[in-house]
Formats: structure tokens, sequence, C-alpha cells
């Protein structure tokens, strides 16, 4: 009997030691595809990113056409931002009519699919700088969704940089 015993002991013992060594592969090879899968997604992803930028760049590019602007005077940056799942239109534009003594300067930042307004900068700046430029309005959205009025045409930039990102 005691043989009997040692013997399927010994049995229990090899058995599973084989299950460990399956169980190990098994998890080795599921390691491997999970690692290959973040690899993909990611792929998957910064492709997904690279189309969302590249139509987000088209519609901007639409929306500042459709603006009528004249290239000499404006510009235009676009950016997806993929936090908010948004396509903004900075936009840049100098009129040398209106006044004779200065230019007037608009700044805009928009939704491009949506055409949502989220702010602007419009200033009067004189040839002689020797007089003070004029501040005509400034406005922005800020990140909670509520509009404020902004002092300077750096304080505009700084709350765009939420959803242009930072240089636009």
């Amino acid at each position: 009997m005691r043989g009997f015993l040692i013997a399927l002991l010994c049995f229990a013992v090899v058995t599973l030691g084989m299950l460990l060594w399956k169980q190990e592969k098994t998890i080795e090879g599921q390691e491997s595809e999970i690692h290959d899968l973040k690899i993909n997604l990611g792929v998957s992803m910064q492709m997904t990113a690279l189309d969302l930028q590249a139509k987000c760049a088209a519609q901007a590019g639409a929306m500042y056409k459709e603006g009528g602007y004249q290239s000499d005077q404006a510009a235009y940056a676009d950016h997806y931002n993929t936090a908010l799942g948004k396509c903004f239109i900075f936009t840049v534009y100098n009129d040398f009519k209106i006044i004779t003594d200065g230019y007037y300067t608009s700044e805009s930042l928009y939704d491009a699919f949506e055409q949502k307004y989220y702010g602007d900068f419009l200033e009067v700046t004189y040839y002689d700088h020797s007089k003070t430029p004029i501040l005509v309005g400034c406005t922005i959205t800020l990140p909670n969704g509520t509009h404020a009025f902004c002092a300077s045409e750096d304080e505009f930039k700084r709350a765009a940089e939420y959803f242009m990102g930072p240089g636009h």
C-alpha cells in the first residue's frame, strides 16, 4: 500500500509539473499577443489621429477660403485637439484700408466643423508708434465654457493655447 501511495504521489507531482509548465507557456503566448495588440492599437490610433488632423486641415482650409480672406493680409493655423475631439482654426487678418494712419488687426478662434465661435482679439495699431494701440475688443471662451474678456493680445493667445496647443 505504501508503494502505491508513493507512486500516486509521484504521478501527482509529475502531472502538476506538466500542468504548471503548460500554464506558463499559455501565459507567455498571451503576453506576446497582448504586446502585439498594444503595438497594433498604437499604430491604429496614430493613423486615426493623423487622419483626423488631415480632415481638420482640409476643413479649416475650406473655412478660411469661405471667409474671403486675401492671402497678403491674412493667415490661419489649424489644430485637431485630440483631448477635446475638436478641430480649431485660428485666423489673423490685417486690414490696411479702414484707417489711414494705421491698420486693424483681427484674430479669431473657431471650431472649424461646427463653426462655433471661441473668441477674438481686435486692435487698431498706428504707424506712428508713439500712439498707443487701441484695443477694440477681446473675448475668449474659457475651458469651462464661459466667455471672458481679455485685456491684451498675449492674454488672448495664452487662452487660445488650451484649444490650439502651444505655439500656434
